[in-house]
C-alpha cells in the first residue's frame, strides 16, 4: 500500500479528539467535562489522570486541571497536581509553589510537578527553599 495521505488516511474530524493512540479517538470537549466540580470526585480524579497520561495539550483541559487543583476532594488534587506537571501547565507554577508550603504528599507531588515546569519552575522553587520551613526544603531538593 502507498503512503497515506495527509491528514489522517482521509478521515474528516469537525470535533477536536485527543488521539494518543489511532484507536483512542476520544472527543475532548466530552472528557473536559469530566473534570467538572459536577462529576462525583472518582470521575474527576480518573479525568485527571488520562489527560496526564496522554500528555495532550489542550487549552479548556489545563484551565479545568488549574481548577482542579482546589479541589475539596484529596483524591482528584494529587491527580490534577501530577497531570498539571506532566503536561507542563505553565499558569499552574503559583498554585503549585503555594502548596508546597503546606507539607505532606501535595507538597511532594507539587514541588515534583513545579520541576517538570522547566526554567520557570525551577526558579520558583529555587525561590522558595530558603523561604520554607527546613522540613519542606526535602521536597524541593528532591525534585531538582
Amino acid at each position: 500500500p502507498g503512503p497515506s495521505p495527509p491528514g489522517g488516511e482521509g478521515r474528516k474530524s469537525v470535533t477536536p479528539t485527543v488521539a494518543a493512540h489511532p484507536l483512542m479517538d476520544i472527543p475532548a470537549k466530552k472528557l473536559v467535562r469530566l473534570l467538572k466540580p459536577d462529576q462525583p470526585p472518582g470521575v474527576r480524579a480518573a479525568a485527571a489522570l488520562v489527560w496526564g497520561e496522554l500528555g495532550a495539550k489542550d487549552a479548556d483541559a489545563a484551565t479545568e486541571l488549574v481548577d482542579r487543583l482546589d479541589d475539596p476532594a484529596d483524591e482528584v488534587r494529587l491527580a490534577a497536581i501530577r497531570a498539571v506537571g506532566q503536561l507542563k501547565v505553565g499558569k499552574a507554577l503559583p498554585v503549585l509553589l503555594e502548596r508546597i508550603k503546606t507539607g505532606g504528599e501535595e507538597a511532594n507531588l507539587a514541588a515534583d510537578a513545579a520541576a517538570k515546569l522547566g526554567a520557570d519552575g525551577v526558579k520558583g522553587l529555587q525561590g522558595l527553599i530558603h523561604t520554607v520551613a527546613p522540613g519542606l526544603r526535602r521536597y524541593i531538593a528532591a525534585a531538582l
